[in-house]
């Protein structure tokens, strides 16, 4: 393999299958030294780095996907092993030094193993970000295990080229020659009545009913929203879609949206802007989607149900389609004596 170039920080991740042996399963060398070295032991079911650490990884004859990353910055070595952490050590200063200037991956001969999508990256990912590349390389149909074809933009053109399956795809929204790195998606082929229909779904991090139980004032129980995908992995996906939407839902219990003219609860967009709205109404119009029927329980100019703020449960929900605020970043909670209630919020999924 050619020259990495690594100036600092960096990411590998690959596939493997240890099917023999023990020892160097790959080694990163500098000019003169190896400096990095992940071994293999499948009668131990065992990774080594280096002297860095070990902890189970590799079981014989099962692919593993594997990741592992040097942060000069601050100092650490991560390993992951099928997405989940192993190795989170600190390296002295002599350790990173030897470790932030490779000049080429050796692959050993002391193990048999098969390797597929072995990817570089000269910085390092967020723990999303390496969760999202360990699908990079999935199953093919056939059951076999290799590199998968030139990821298409989005769900839709998968859907278009035979492939009927829901399941995860790799995509990349604006193609090989773009800045925007391929990414994880789950593409939901059909809908609810069995049709075929293309849904490009980004998944977040948050239980599907979240509790709210906070103290008394405004919008200060606050949940931040992850998601398997990078701010810019998701403005491209929804630049090359047709239309995209997330729900929001509020089932509350006397606690309130709106107090007055006081908003007591919302949400905020990709850019971290409070929305005067919640979901169901038009960009940066206040109130819930009752208000825009008259038909809130409080009556023809109320502007949410939850407004009531009484000891009967009540829902304000719908959809939030802005492209130019989506995704959900983060929402918000608060009462003028204590929220009380569950919010559900939708993956974003997009359209053609």
């Amino acid at each position: 393999m050619g020259p990495l170039n690594v100036a600092s920080s960096f990411t590998i991740i690959m596939h493997t299958k240890v099917l023999s042996g023990s020892g160097a399963l790959i080694s990163l060398q500098s000019s003169s030294t190896t400096s990095l070295q992940i071994n293999a032991d499948t009668s131990g079911n065992a990774v080594v780095v280096g002297s860095l650490g070990q902890g189970p990884c590799f079981v014989s004859d099962q692919w593993t996907q594997l990741a592992v990353q040097v942060d000069a910055i601050n100092s650490r070595l991560m390993l992951y092993c099928n997405a989940s952490i192993r190795i989170n050590t600190t390296l002295t200063a002599t350790q990173v030094n030897t470790t932030k200037t490779f000049t080429s991956i050796q692959l050993s001969s002391g193990v048999s193993a098969l390797l597929s999508c072995l990817i570089v990256f000269e910085r390092t990912l967020t723990p999303l970000e390496i969760a999202s590349h360990l699908f990079y390389c999935p199953f093919r149909p056939d059951g076999t295990y290799g590199n998968h074809p030139t990821p298409k933009r989005h769900c839709g053109e998968l859907l278009k080229s035979g492939i009927t399956r829901s399941d995860w795809y790799i995509i990349d929204p604006d193609g090989t020659d773009g800045p925007v790195e391929p990414f994880s998606v789950f593409c939901n082929m059909s809908d609810s009545n069995g049709n075929l229909r293309a849904a490009t779904v980004v998944r977040h991090g948050l239980n599907p009913r979240t509790l709210v139980n906070g103290p008394a004032g405004s919008l200060n129980t606050a949940f931040a929203v992850g998601y398997e995908a990078i701010t810019t992995q998701m403005k491209a996906l929804m630049s090359v879609s047709a239309h995209c939407r997330q729900w929001l839902q509020f089932d509350c219990l006397a606690s309130v949206i709106y107090s007055g003219a006081t908003q007591r609860t919302g949400w905020y967009s990709r850019q971290n802007q409070l929305q005067p709205g919640w979901s169901g109404v038009p960009s940066a119009t206040a109130g819930c989607a009752c208000s825009l029927r008259g038909q809130c329980a409080g009556g023809p100019t109320a502007k949410c149900n939850c407004d009531q703020d009484d000891q009967v449960w009540r829902t304000d929900g719908g959809w939030i389609t802005d492209m130019d605020l989506l995704p959900v970043s983060k929402v918000a909670f608060g009462d003028s004596v204590a929220s009380n209630g569950y919010f559900t919020l939708g993956n974003l999924t997009c359209f053609g």
